[in-house]
């Protein structure tokens, strides 16, 4: 692991290495929309065009694709307000934990949550510092390979 890593890894440890629970289940979509929304603050900024931005990335990914674009549009609405509030009350860590759990060992879906974040984060084509130790650290976290870290990243920023 290169020192930036090692940087990420200890500024996000007490969100992605929480031991916290929620006393609720999350569903696969809340899980999405809870790492949609830390990727969209990972800069320290939460505007609300980056939050919008959330609505089409999401809604592209498997929980949602089986949604009409009105369906997902209203449904992203409601799990904003969800997470919001769960957050809020529990904290980060103890939501990305729920999250977690919600995508259980489907690799489909941990890969998913880490390219809505990429995506996110590169959709401005100005990644700051913040935002790429955020996706170091989340890439950890979700244990997804540096390969396929790559292939993603690969993927989502060859326009």
């Amino acid at each position: 692991m290169n020192g930036n890593n090692d940087i990420a890894m200890s500024k996000y440890d007490a969100i992605f290495y929480s031991e916290e629970t929620i006393e609720e289940e999350l569903s696969p979509e809340e899980g999405l929309m809870h790492i949609a929304m830390m990727a969209v603050s990972a800069d320290g900024e939460f505007p609300q065009d980056e939050i919008e931005s959330i609505y089409g990335v999401i809604s592209n990914t498997p929980p949602f694709e089986d949604y009409t674009d009105e369906e997902a549009l209203e449904r992203c609405r409601e799990i904003l307000l969800n997470v919001s509030n769960l957050t809020k009350e529990y904290g980060k860590g103890a939501v990305f934990n729920a999250a977690i759990d919600a995508f259980g060992e489907d690799e489909t879906l941990l890969q998913a949550a880490y390219a809505v974040a990429v995506e996110l984060c590169v959709v401005d084509e100005d990644m700051p510092e913040k935002e790429e130790e955020f996706l170091a650290a989340l890439q950890e976290a979700l244990e997804i390979s540096d390969e396929v870290a790559e292939e993603i990243f690969a993927e989502l920023t060859d326009v």
